[in-house]
């Protein structure tokens, strides 16, 4: 009994393997790309800031203050950072 080479993969086949991870890259750029203009501010960082601004609201992200000076802006968060980033 004789054996049968195995089918070569077409061209086209090894150029779409080599261009794929190539189209995946591209892609995720372009989508984290995509409105990069406008950053926004994320959810630990905008912790700290109402403290740092001499808690404008008293409301927001402090848990305890001391004479009006932000101590805790959480229950296990002190406002040690949020005096560094005042400046």
């Amino acid at each position: 009994m004789r054996r049968q080479p195995s089918p070569q993969p077409s061209a086209l086949r090894q150029w779409a393997v080599r261009l794929a991870p190539w189209a995946a890259i591209a892609l995720y750029v372009g989508i984290a790309a995509y409105r990069i203009r406008f950053p926004g501010t994320e959810y630990d960082e905008a912790l700290y800031v109402n403290a740092a601004r001499g808690g404008v609201d008293n409301v927001t992200f402090m848990t305890k203050t001391f004479y009006g000076f932000p101590v805790l802006l959480m229950p296990y968060i002190g406002a040690l950072k949020a005096y560094i980033f005042y400046p």
